[in-house]
């Protein structure tokens, strides 16, 4: 065969194989496209039954300026109306952790996805406050068991490498339906002014988005750690295959995920207290390395809320008012100002929680609330100053002043509450367990998570008119920067490691993986993963 011109018969040959390899590196490539689209796909999907959490805070903000109006309704009603689908979701955070583990995580979600339909529905057709509690209820059920589940879904489905953005997709996804449920809300307020019943319209609409999801899961795989917990392990293989990057990576999970289970087993003794499965009694009576756990991760969960996040996004109307908007048409734009911001924000705390890491944007975010809380009390207090020196003068007020001052504060708050706050919870909540423990701790995370929000946001109004709105921010400032000792003190920082290992942070931590490793005679190698394995045994009972 005869060489190409500039090049000897040997320099030729040589040049053979370069076309075979560049097409296997063209496969490669586009084969790991089509894996991280495949993974991207199952995560999003997923992560949309998050959005119905989302609009329904959105779509209250707007649509209880309309319900007072037209039922009647007083402060205390208002506050039980808003804040009881807060403490209804407790018990549905809480069931879920159970018949998230029977059913099977998609099943789990597919039920999520009724509950919130007819929840929509019976809030749509109500005419008296009391059907409209029962929808509220419906649905705090719906959005408290979705809370648990999603995340535990999407954190196990997950490579490690990339499980922190993939669980910040859910904070995504509420934030999108948080500024849905402002447009739709502004939208129709917008368009029917003075329709009475535009309130049933809105909250009615999100009724359609559970009916298009639950026909998308019919393409969404089961968690491949729950197949393998059911002895399920030729399919576990399967779904590893679909979102793994190699067949060594689809061998090192199922061998983690198969020995996390054998100790498990080993350490499934009847728990001490009849009524309750072994899962739940390592809960409820922890040992250190649980306790730490708990801690961690109820921490984060119940500071999100406490810092009066869940308040400003429902009161937003009030919070303006306050600072100098006068009409409900402004109340509603200035909302979805806030939306655009909350949302857009979340975006780099998407990127960032696997690339700063975990405690860092946590510890970032909080203190950031604390300060554009501090803020923007002072902002609203000078606006209401200004307002009534204005007043006495016999002039109007700046309108620049005492608006947007306020309103810019208010969509700090919320880039500072996006890029670590809003997310953590899920991230932290989802990987910080072991698998045994995993749903049922995100339950008791979730169900605190909702006891502490319905109470901020069934006693906000209560509380404005003792302290006003600006004294009641700065007592929300001053829970967060407790809430920044508290996560500095007990969160360490899991980036990048995988499940399994996570357990043996907290363990080296608490001090006991020393005692674990005498127990079952393992030597003093330090590893995360052996360290994780480790104390899949050590959290059950019975081994101190």
């Amino acid at each position: 065969m005869a060489a190409r011109p500039g090049l000897n018969e040997g320099e030729s040959n040589s040049m053979l194989p370069v076309a075979p390899q560049s097409f296997t590196a063209r496969a490669e490539q586009m084969a790991e496209r089509n894996r991280r689209r495949r993974v991207g796909y199952f995560v999003a999907l997923a992560s949309l039954t998050s959005m119905m959490e989302g609009y329904d805070m959105g779509i209250i903000t707007n649509a209880q300026l309309v319900i007072r109006e037209d039922l009647g309704l007083g402060d205390s009603q208002m506050e039980v109306m808003i804040g009881c689908l807060n403490f209804v979701a407790m018990f549905g955070s809480l069931a879920a952790g159970v018949f998230c583990d029977v059913l099977g995580r998609r099943r789990a979600i597919w039920t999520t996805l009724v509950v919130l339909f007819l929840g929509a529905i019976t809030m749509a057709v109500s005419h008296a406050y009391s059907v409209l509690l029962i929808g509220r209820i419906t649905t705090g059920v719906g959005i408290g068991a979705g809370l648990v589940i999603v995340p535990v879904y999407v954190a196990e489905i997950s490579p490690a490498k990339s499980r922190g953005w993939m669980v910040t997709l859910i904070e995504v996804m509420i934030n999108s339906g948080i500024l849905l449920g402002y447009l739709v809300g502004w939208g129709i307020h917008t368009m029917y002014p003075s329709w009475p019943g535009s309130w049933r319209l809105m909250l009615g609409l999100g009724g359609i988005p559970p009916v298009a999801l639950a026909a998308g899961l019919w393409w969404l795989p089961e968690s491949p750690r729950w197949l393998m917990g059911q002895g399920r392990e030729a399919e576990a293989q399967g779904v590893l295959k679909s979102v793994s990057e190699s067949a060594q990576e689809v061998e090192l999970s199922l061998a983690r995920i198969r020995e996390g289970l054998d100790l498990e087993e080993e350490c499934s003794a009847p728990s001490p207290v009849p009524c309750l499965d072994r899962a739940w009694y390592s809960l409820l009576w922890p040992n250190r390395a649980v306790q730490r756990m708990l801690l961690a991760a109820g921490g984060v969960a119940v500071v999100q809320v406490a810092i009066g996040s869940s308040a400003l996004v429902y009161y937003t109307p009030q919070v303006l008012s306050a600072a100098g908007f006068a009409t409900s048409t402004e109340q509603m734009a200035g909302t979805v100002v806030m939306g655009l911001a909350k949302t857009a924000s979340i975006v780099v705390g998407l990127v960032l929680f696997d690339k700063a890491g975990r405690r860092v944007m946590l510890l970032l975010s909080t203190l950031g609330c604390s300060s554009c809380l501090l803020l923007l009390a002072l902002s609203i207090s000078a606006a209401q100053e200004g307002a009534t020196v204005a007043a006495a003068a016999g002039g109007e007020p700046s309108e620049r002043h005492t608006s947007w001052g306020p309103l810019l504060c208010l969509c700090s708050f919320m880039v500072s509450f996006s890029i670590g706050l809003g997310p953590g919870v899920s991230v932290v909540a989802s990987e910080v367990f072991p698998l045994l423990l995993r749903s049922r701790g995100l339950s008791l995370c979730a169900a605190a998570n909702r006891i502490v929000s319905g109470t901020v946001a069934m006693t906000f109004l209560s509380l404005t008119g003792r302290l006003g709105v600006a004294g009641s921010l700065m007592l929300y400032a001053g829970i967060g920067v407790a809430g920044a000792a508290h996560i500095f003190a007990w969160l360490p920082e899991t980036r990048c490691l995988s499940l399994e290992s996570i357990a043996g942070r907290f363990s080296a931590l608490s001090g006991t993986s020393s005692h674990q490793r005498r127990h079952h005679g393992h030597g003093d190698d330090d590893h995360g993963d052996e360290h994780g394995h480790e104390t899949q045994a050590l959290v059950i009972h019975g081994l101190e």
